[in-house]
């Protein structure tokens, strides 16, 4: 008894530190996330949404000494603090504090999920679970933000490298612009992509990022022009990296990297007599 009697006042300890007006009333989209240091996980990296997919099966994990009973996550457009929906994690609240919903979370406790399809936007959805190590100790009095990728086949871009042109309008000086292609159903947003030209020897004649414009379904696109020096160089080696950072979601994301070489003669022809 007296073991129990201990129990419930930590246990008190912990949930008074509980930010209770955001537990209960689920306006966590103000609330201030703390960084997920793996505690609260998805079984997959990314997940696909088929055409005819109406629900999507998802499964979270938290793991920690103790879990709240109810998780939440935010339904699209995600803009409101009405957007977030709730959900329980498996496994029986603790004896002494059942009215409290915290379970025991040592082994960790697993939610299973089947989001609606109108529930889920194409990129990032958000999952939100509030654990403990223990008294004092829960994550900064923080939400732990899950963000899951989800790719809606119905909206996903596949954007590559259609062609570079070369050229070299001045003595000593080249440039480039490249042509981008998007094979995929969706349209492909604006992003980045890197790029660098060397010599055949290996010296750097330019590097940098660039702007990669928003590249509608099945159709083509155009960069800016990227001009660099030549110097001694007589043939250069240029390589693409499109979206870098892996921030727009693609149905392939192995065919984001482009090299070529490219040779001239730096000499101007004789003009005709």
């Amino acid at each position: 008894m007296k073991k129990l009697v201990i129990l419930l006042s930590l246990l008190l300890l912990v949930v008074s530190l509980l930010p209770w007006e955001t537990t209960l009333t689920g306006f966590l989209i103000k609330a201030d996330y703390a960084r997920n240091v793996k505690k609260f996980t998805s079984d997959k990296d990314k997940y696909v949404l088929l055409p005819n997919q109406k629900v999507l099966p998802i499964t979270l994990t938290a793991k920690d000494t103790y879990i709240w009973k109810a998780g939440w996550y935010c339904k699209q457009p995600c803009k409101q603090p009405y957007d977030w929906t709730t959900f329980d994690f498996e496994g029986p609240v603790l004896p002494t504090v059942e009215q409290l919903r915290w379970i025991d979370g040592t082994d960790g406790r697993v939610a299973t999920l089947a989001i609606p399809r109108s529930h889920l936007k194409h990129g990032k959805n958000y999952f939100a679970a509030y654990t403990c190590e223990g008294v004092g100790k829960c994550n900064g009095e923080k939400w732990l933000l899950l963000p899951v990728d989800v790719l809606i086949l119905s909206e996903v871009s596949d954007v590559s490298v259609s062609s570079v042109y070369v050229d070299f309008p001045e003595k000593n000086t080249g440039s480039f612009f490249v042509v981008l292609k998007n094979t995929g159903p969706g349209a492909s947003p604006s992003g980045i992509m890197t790029y660098k030209v060397t010599s055949t020897t290996g010296v750097s004649l330019a590097e940098g990022t660039m702007v990669m414009p928003t590249v509608l379904s099945k159709k083509t696109s155009v960069t800016s022009r990227v001009r660099f020096q030549l110097g001694e160089a007589n043939s250069v080696h240029i390589s693409l990296t499109l979206d870098p950072n892996d921030k727009i979601i693609e149905l392939d994301e192995t065919n984001n990297r482009y090299e070529m070489d490219k040779e001239f003669n730096p000499q101007y022809p004789t003009p005709p007599r």
